[in-house]
C-alpha cells in the first residue's frame, strides 16, 4: 500500500467505513459527476478541521455536499488537490502530451469537473453552480484545458497562484477564442489565433488541436441511428423479396434489428433518456 494511501486511511479511521460509504453514496446520488476520491478527500479534510472554533457544525452527516464543499474550501482558501491529475492513467481526452504541456479536450460536464478540480472555474463547479451547459451547449464552445508543467502550480502565503498561467481554459467558438487562467479573474477574447499566441507563446505547440467540435445530442444521434438502420433494413428487405427463403439474409436482418435496439438502448443510457 502506498504511503499516501496509508495516511489517507488513518485520517479517515475516526469515521466508520459504513458512514463514509453512506456519505459517498448520498453525495454521488445527488451529484452523479462527483468521484469517490474527491468526496473522500473532502471528508478527510473536514475531519482535520472540524475541531476548529471556526467550524460551527461538527457533525458531518448534517452537511449537504454543497455545504461540505463550501466549509472546507472556505477554511483552507483553496480546493482539495488543486490541479492534481493522475497522468499515469490513460486518458482519451489527452490529445497533446509533450514539451511539458498537456492539452485535454473537455466536452463533458464530468471532464470539466475533473480537470478543473481545485480551481474556481464555473464550468468545473459542482452542483447547480456549474456553468458547463452555458458554454458548451448554449454558446456552442469547445472546451480545452491546457496545463503548462514548465510553470509551477504552487501558491504563495496568501493562497494566490505564483504563476497563474500554469493552466488555461481555452474555449473555441466558430469565429473566436476565449482564455481564462487559474485566477479566473477575467475571460480574454481573441479573434485571431496569432494574437493569442503572442500573449501565450506555448499555445503555438498545440494550436492545430484547438478546433471546434460539434456537440453531440440525443435527438441528432437517434436520427442518425434510425437513418442508418432504415437504409440497411431496406436493402435486406429488397433482397428478401427476391429470395424470401434465404436464411443468411433473414439472419442478417435479425442481427441488424438486434444491433439497432442495443444501440438505441446505449444511446438512451448515455443521455439518461429512459
Amino acid at each position: 500500500m502506498k504511503l499516501l494511501e496509508t495516511i489517507h486511511n488513518i485520517l479517515l479511521f475516526e469515521y466508520s467505513e459504513k458512514l463514509i460509504n453512506n456519505l459517498v453514496d448520498r453525495y454521488i446520488g445527488l451529484n452523479p459527476h462527483l468521484s469517490n476520491d474527491v468526496i473522500k478527500s473532502y471528508i478527510k479534510r473536514f475531519k482535520e478541521i472540524k475541531d476548529s472554533p471556526n467550524i460551527e457544525e461538527k457533525n458531518i452527516t448534517k452537511y449537504s455536499w454543497e455545504d461540505l464543499e463550501k466549509v472546507v474550501d472556505n477554511y483552507q482558501k483553496k480546493r482539495v488537490k488543486a490541479g492534481k491529475i493522475d497522468t499515469s492513467v490513460s486518458d482519451s481526452n489527452l490529445i497533446y502530451n509533450d514539451n511539458n504541456l498537456r492539452l485535454y479536450k473537455s466536452n463533458s460536464l464530468e471532464s470539466c469537473v475533473k480537470y478543473g478540480n481545485g480551481y474556481n472555474f464555473c464550468i468545473s463547479a459542482r452542483g447547480e453552480k456549474n456553468q458547463y451547459h452555458k458554454y458548451r451547449v448554449y454558446k456552442g464552445g469547445t472546451i480545452y484545458f491546457l496545463f503548462n508543467d514548465n510553470l509551477t502550480n504552487k501558491m504563495d502565503n496568501e493562497y494566490n497562484f505564483i504563476q497563474p498561467k500554469h493552466v488555461l481554459v481555452i474555449i473555441v467558438y466558430k469565429n473566436f477564442y476565449t482564455i481564462t487562467d487559474s485566477t479566473n479573474s477575467r475571460e480574454e477574447e481573441y479573434y485571431n489565433l496569432n494574437d493569442m499566441i503572442l500573449n501565450y507563446p506555448w499555445i503555438d505547440l498545440v494550436k492545430d488541436y484547438l478546433v471546434p467540435i460539434k456537440d453531440r445530442n440525443f435527438d441528432t444521434e437517434l436520427i442518425n441511428l434510425k437513418r442508418e438502420y432504415n437504409t440497411n433494413k431496406s436493402i435486406l428487405e429488397k433482397l428478401l423479396e427476391v429470395d424470401p427463403n434465404n436464411d443468411d439474409l433473414i439472419s442478417r436482418l435479425e442481427e441488424l434489428t438486434k444491433k439497432f435496439r442495443s444501440d438505441v438502448y446505449n444511446l438512451r443510457s448515455e443521455f439518461n433518456k429512459f
